[in-house]
């Protein structure tokens, strides 16, 4: 195939001689211009915000992203494996003797499961609080607009 063969195949191309987009002959500088779409923002209301506010905003926000990890998902994952052994075990039909295993899915597993539900109820009982919290202390920092309109 040709070069005018390739041109051909392609639809809609454009093409132009590049030679003189050097200003000089020594290729060290490349020169071109390019356009941008800009859009403008719809105009909103302005408000003032202390320097105070957004310090103690901004220090809300590291502590809040120095939190560990989460327990509540620890202890989901650990009531979930427990009450499904001994779900298992009895769908397996594991005779209750005084051994080891069954021991341990008919007595241990069960109550396991059950209080590692309850530490994930109240973990995330916690979790919540403290996201209504913060979001509550983040707004107290911020001046409230109807107030600001007041005031005027």
């Amino acid at each position: 195939m040709d070069t005018e063969e390739l041109y051909q195949a392609f639809t809609g191309l454009i093409s132009e001689d590049a030679e003189n987009i050097m200003p000089n002959d020594t290729n060290a500088e490349l020169q071109y211009s390019q356009t941008y779409s800009v859009r403008v923002p719809k105009p909103e209301d302005k408000i003032v915000l202390d320097a105070s506010s957004v310090r103690k905003i901004k220090a809300e926000c590291e502590k809040a992203q120095k939190v560990q990890f989460p327990y509540a998902e620890l202890f989901l994952g650990m009531a979930s494996l427990l009450i499904g052994a001994f779900f298992s075990a009895i769908l397996s039909k594991v005779t209750y003797e005084l051994k080891f295993l069954s021991i341990f899915f008919y007595t241990i597993c069960p109550v396991g499961g059950v209080g590692a539900g309850v530490a994930y109820w109240f973990c995330r009982r916690k979790d919540t609080s403290d996201i209504k919290l913060f979001a509550e202390k983040i707004e107290g920092y911020i001046r409230n607009i109807d107030e600001m309109e007041v005031e005027e």
